[in-house]
């Protein structure tokens, strides 16, 4: 099955990053915009895992982060990959606190350590919240540049919980399965 593990949006975050999204979408751009449930902070994209592997994963990952403390996580700022002439996604900005590092670089160790698939890491880890993909094909007006500079939104929230996650393309849309989740308890030994 398809799994990757994320940070969920708190509810006041959720409200505010569908309101930029919405806002963006009045645009009339060819893009695909991600539904409500599909807004998350990905932390690390494993792709298919077999299915007697998962529960492993999960457990790995609950040893990895489970005792680490919640996290600030502030959310603002538009941008694009892979460049501004040539956008294929949209996104809001996440200030990567040390901690959502050390989170990454925790959640990144587990996976190698465990053999677990999915492309390690490359490059620095650049946080983010997909809003939307632009559709196959389609280019965007020169515009989405500066509108996206103009967006100022940016809002704070708690993260108190990593999950671990099953995508699923269905007729419709993506839709998403919580196959673990993991809070964060703020135990750790000295």
């Amino acid at each position: 099955m398809r799994v990757f593990a994320a940070i969920p949006l708190s509810a006041e975050a959720l409200t505010a990053v569908t309101a930029v999204r919405d806002r963006l979408g009045e645009h009339g751009w060819p893009v695909r915009w991600v539904g409500d449930e599909g807004l998350h902070l990905t932390v690390r994209f494993y792709g298919e895992v077999a299915d007697e592997r998962v529960d492993g994963l999960g457990e790995s990952l609950a040893q990895a982060v489970g005792r680490m403390d919640p996290l600030g996580i502030e959310l603002g700022g538009l941008g694009v990959f892979p460049t501004r002439r040539k956008p294929r996604v949209i996104w809001m900005g996440v200030a990567a606190p040390p901690a959502l590092e050390q989170l990454h670089d925790r959640v990144e160790r587990a996976a190698l350590t465990g053999n677990y698939p999915g492309t390690p890491a490359r490059e620095t880890y650049r946080p983010h919240v997909t809003l939307g993909r632009v559709q196959r094909r389609a280019v965007l007006a020169g515009d989405v540049a500066e509108v996206l500079d103009r967006v100022d939104d940016s809002v704070v929230f708690q993260a108190d919980r990593l999950v671990l996650y099953h995508s699923r393309a269905e007729r419709g849309g993506v839709r998403y399965h919580s196959l673990r989740i993991i809070p964060f308890e703020g135990v750790w030994a000295v």
